[in-house]
């Protein structure tokens, strides 16, 4: 089971390269083995383009090392933090895109204007107060709000974070975020967006999650 997380791990990491969700080795990628509790992220500062399963690390709960030739990524207790706040959560993904980013910087939250936003994000992805990187004071920020249901989150001045029952729906949920994170900085220009109605929202989120929510 770790070997083929580790496997969609590599894969997410080149995935979130090609589809411009971050730059040089900016950003982080778990999965975690529900039934062992084992968590497997990329290491840090270590090329995505390059990346092999081998230098996947893998955390026991607590955090420990136990597999892996690298240094975990620094926001390992970041990713900890998510998967005990949300046991509907086998992924997360940390990126620093560049849409995010700016909007981000103004600790301006991102309403669900866009579709495919409404439909892996939920109806707003609020910004997380700034905490410095790789703390656990940024992990216990972060935790809270995916506590309250959050789907995705904009860490102020740092970039995003997204969750997702597995590797596919994570990646698309990133990507839908950055799309909408352009669309409100571009369309902010003509007119403040208008953020699609709640019980769309909790339509659209239920073609993807197969769930009635009201999630936020």
């Amino acid at each position: 089971m770790l070997e083929e997380l580790k496997e969609k791990v590599v894969v997410l990491a080149k995935e979130m390269l090609t589809r411009q969700l971050t730059d040089g080795t900016s950003g982080n990628i778990s999965m975690i083995d529900r039934k062992s509790g084992a968590i497997v992220i990329t290491p840090s500062s270590m090329p995505y383009d390059s990346m092999t399963s081998d230098q996947i690390c893998v955390l026991d709960p607590s955090g420990k090392k136990i597999e892996g030739t690298c240094k975990p990524s620094s926001e390992w207790q970041m990713h900890l933090g998510a998967f005990a706040a949300r046991q509907d959560v086998n992924c997360v993904l940390h990126t620093h895109s560049r849409y995010s980013i700016a909007l981000a910087c103004t600790h301006t939250n991102l309403p669900a204007i866009t579709v495919d936003m409404a439909a892996y994000c939920g109806s707003v992805a609020p910004v997380v107060p700034y905490r410095t990187p790789g703390t656990e004071e940024l992990a216990s920020v972060v935790s809270q709000e995916l506590a309250k249901g959050y789907r995705a989150l904009l860490l102020a001045n740092h970039g995003s974070l997204v969750i997702g029952p597995d590797a596919e729906i994570t990646l698309e949920a990133a990507v839908a975020l950055e799309l909408a994170a352009m669309a409100f900085i571009r369309g902010s220009h003509v007119a403040p967006p208008v953020p699609i109605p709640q019980d769309e929202v909790n339509k659209l989120l239920e073609l993807i999650y197969g769930e009635n929510t009201s999630a936020i």
